[in-house]
């Protein structure tokens, strides 16, 4: 059953994320665009072709991740899903991303340094290595067809040969940074200025990143990422705030202007 829901999960993380490339590229082309965005009759009621070209194309693709198991579709899927949840999820201000933040980093320190001492094994770890059954191979044994993967590793982390990041490791500092974004929008002391709240958290992100990868690497032990990424993240957006005098619009947030009642008369 969490096979088909990730698989599910996966199509519609895929597609959201490859829409506005998509449209993009459309752009350029206009008697394409006007053809794809041409509504069609589906089951679910109306909707425009370039949408049912997205949903095939991803469900092709997570069919050849179930097939396959290669490494390189099992990270596009990671990182789409990651790309929806930073999407659809928003942070009000930096107090909220303070507390979540601090709560998931006592949470990975916990499970991945001490959950051995209470349950005899790595939980994190072991979580992030699970697979499941394949439901292709499974019909596929009906049939007779050798090749395909008996089981599969979900797509909740990113691999290479010699390394995993889990997407909570990305997802939540993405939400951190989603809002270092808009934040430093609004805080723009000139048009031109650059968006100094989102690139000190990406340096400080990428930073974090290094050393973890750095640390798993000389020692050979799984590392809570978010161990280094916390103060990677927060503390360079603390600073830039304080220097710049905006600490209480950062941690209390702003509010998003809406228009007035005279606005709306006139």
């Amino acid at each position: 059953m969490s096979t088909f829901f990730v698989c599910a999960a996966s199509c519609c993380a895929l597609a959201w994320a490859l829409y506005p490339f998509m449209s993009l590229a459309l752009s350029y082309v206009p008697r394409f665009n006007l053809q794809l965005q041409r509504p069609v009759n589906t089951c679910i009621g109306m909707i425009s072709l370039q949408i049912v070209v997205l949903v095939g194309f991803s469900i092709v693709v997570v069919f050849a991740w179930l097939v396959t198991q290669d490494e390189y579709l099992n990270n596009v899927l990671g990182i789409s899903l990651c790309v929806l949840c930073i999407s659809i999820i928003q942070v009000p201000n930096m107090k909220v991303c303070t507390i979540i933040f601090i709560g998931l980093f006592v949470y990975d320190i916990f499970w991945v340094f001490y959950s051995s001492y209470f349950f005899g094994e790595n939980v994190m770890l072991s979580v992030a290595t699970k697979q499941a059954a394949n439901p292709v191979n499974y019909i596929a044994e009906k049939f007779n067809i050798t090749g395909i993967a008996p089981v599969v590793r979900l797509p909740v982390k990113l691999m290479t040969r010699r390394a995993m990041l889990g997407l909570g490791d990305i997802f939540v500092p993405g939400l951190l940074m989603a809002n270092a974004y808009m934040f430093g929008k609004r805080k723009r002391r000139t048009p031109h200025e650059r968006n100094i709240y989102f690139i000190g958290a990406t340096v400080g992100y990428t930073i974090g990143l290094i050393i973890t990868m750095y640390i798993a690497f000389v020692w050979h032990v799984a590392q809570p990422a978010l161990l280094y990424l916390v103060p990677a993240t927060l503390l360079p957006l603390f600073a830039i705030a304080f220097y710049r005098k905006d600490f209480h619009d950062l941690w209390h947030g702003i509010a998003v202007p809406t228009p007035s009642a005279v606005d709306l008369d006139a």
